[in-house]
């Protein structure tokens, strides 16, 4: 898979939980779910980000999912 191609798959999920960010967030399931959604995908992507200039939204996008591993 494609990085693009991986953030356009993942991208939605990661906006609509952003957007409703609350305390319901803590130790929710449903997150921790996608989290490992995330890792899981990320391991087919064959041009990770060490290997190119980041794409647009990218570091948002890994520093939202640093976030929700914290939460």
């Amino acid at each position: 898979m494609q990085a693009r191609a991986f953030l356009e798959q993942h991208r939605p999920r990661m906006i609509e939980l952003a957007q409703g960010a609350s305390p319901t967030l803590l130790r929710n399931a449903d997150v921790e779910a996608f989290l490992n959604e995330i890792h899981k995908s990320f391991e087919t992507v064959d041009d990770r980000p060490s290997s190119r200039p980041a794409l647009p939204g990218e570091d948002v996008f890994w520093w939202c999912v640093t976030i929700l591993e914290d939460l």
